[in-house]
Order: structure tokens, then sequence, then C-alpha cells
């Protein structure tokens, strides 16, 4: 067995024996993780179905998790990318939408009766096609234009050099410990 692990067979490992959720009230959490599908995929499809996001929700379900956890989504992305450009693949935002749906099933299961039928109207809600407003079309079309002025400006200042205009302080200042790793900067 390798020590590399997939980011959902890690955080498995580590979930399935931390108490945290149970103390703070989600009871049955460790017990929950314990018990989901190795593959992240299989993970995904209990999880759907125990939270019965229809087919159509759950592109837009998905990325409202992914986007739930910022950088660690583009770290995600950006580790598929560099592994498409190689010809591979790589699981790691799968593996982290299936992390944040056993979430998703622990409060369901913990909150169901709090919940109710609003649940099921949520879940609906996100097979609803989003559609941009008047509003949110006006604002694309202005923020396109203000991109290009910026990129006719850059163009320009980089098309002749010397216009550029030189700063009177310097670019850059440095600090530095006394210590032989930085000699080579403080020389430069």
């Amino acid at each position: 067995m390798g020590c590399l692990r997939t980011p959902s067979a890690a955080w498995r490992a580590v979930a399935s024996h931390d108490l945290t959720p149970e103390i703070a009230g989600l009871t049955g959490f460790a017990a929950l993780v314990a018990d989901l599908p190795e593959r992240a995929e299989e993970a995904m499809a209990m999880a759907v179905a125990e939270l019965g996001l229809p087919e159509a929700a759950m592109p837009l379900y998905f990325h409202r998790l992914l986007t739930r956890l910022g950088g660690w989504a583009q770290a995600a992305r950006y580790r598929l990318w560099e592994a498409e450009l190689k010809g591979g693949a790589d699981s790691s935002a799968t593996d982290l939408v299936a992390v944040m749906l056993a979430w998703e099933v622990a409060l369901k299961r913990r909150y169901a009766g709090e919940l109710g039928a609003s649940w099921s109207a949520a879940a609906q809600a996100f097979a609803v096609p989003v559609e941009p407003s008047a509003d949110d079309r006006i604002d694309a079309i202005l923020q396109e234009a203000a991109e290009r002025a910026a990129q006719r400006r850059l163009a320009a200042l980089f098309a002749n050099p010397s216009a550029m205009p030189t700063p009177a302080t310097p670019a850059l200042q440095m600090a530095f410990c006394i210590d032989v790793r930085s000699e080579v900067f403080r020389r430069a």
C-alpha cells in the first residue's frame, strides 16, 4: 500500500475516528463516514440518493459545494489541469465534492425533522436553470468593456516602453535576517 491517498480516502481515515462533529451534536458522523464506499464516485452516488437530488440539480449543487471551499477547489482544479496537460487525470475535485456531500448527508440526517419538506423544495430548486437578469447582462457587458479598455491601455504602454515613467523611489526594498542563505540576495 502506497503512502499517497486520494483526498477523500485521507479524509475518511481521519473523519471516521474524529469525535469533534459528535461533540458538536452531529451524532453518528464517524459511523456515517466509516460506512461510506471507498470510491468517491460511489460515495457521491449514495449521498445523492439519500439527499434526493434530481439529476438536473447536480451540476449547480456540486458547484455550490465547491465554491464553499474557496482555494481548495481552485487547487483541485489546478491539479486536474496539470494532469490533463500530461494526458492524465486527477480526482481531487471529485473527492472534495464527495467529502462535502458526506457532510450534507450528516446534516440532513441530524436535522431531518426541522427541515421537513423545505429540503425537497430546495433540492428541486437546484434543478431550475439559472437565467441571468437584465441587470446581470448589462453588468457583464460593462465588465467586458472595462476589461478591454484596460487591455488597450496596457498594450499601448507595453508597445512604447520608453513612455513608462521611471519611479523616483526604488522599485523594491528588501529586509533580511543576518543569514548565509540571504547573502546572495544582499549582494545583488
